[in-house]
């Protein structure tokens, strides 16, 4: 349904999403959008790569009372691409593996 909306949808929405997704791959991660309910919980995620291309996606749930936006910033993410580094390399371990 996203795919075809957003194949339709005026330009003007298209140039937004254009622009957020230019400014995921810039921070390196994604954050769900404020207006989401429950808007007393958030989301960040990231991707666990495999060269130049996505296996996967981790992601952690928090209240937004547990983090403030620097915790967010110097410690959670940090840790999540740590975490997608470290399962990055298990999944080529396991492909590997498999040959």
């Amino acid at each position: 349904m996203g795919r075809a909306y957003l194949a339709w949808c005026p330009e003007a929405e298209r140039r937004v999403v254009r622009a957020m997704i230019a400014t995921v791959r810039r921070q390196g991660h994604s954050l769900r959008d404020l207006k989401v309910e429950p808007r007393s919980s958030n989301t960040v995620a990231v991707p666990i790569m495999q060269g130049e291309e996505v296996a996967g996606t981790i992601g952690l749930s928090f209240f937004r009372s547990a983090a403030t936006q620097r915790a967010l910033t110097e410690e959670l993410v940090p840790a999540l691409k740590q975490a997608a580094r470290e399962i990055a390399v298990s999944m080529q371990r396991l492909r590997r593996g498999r040959g």
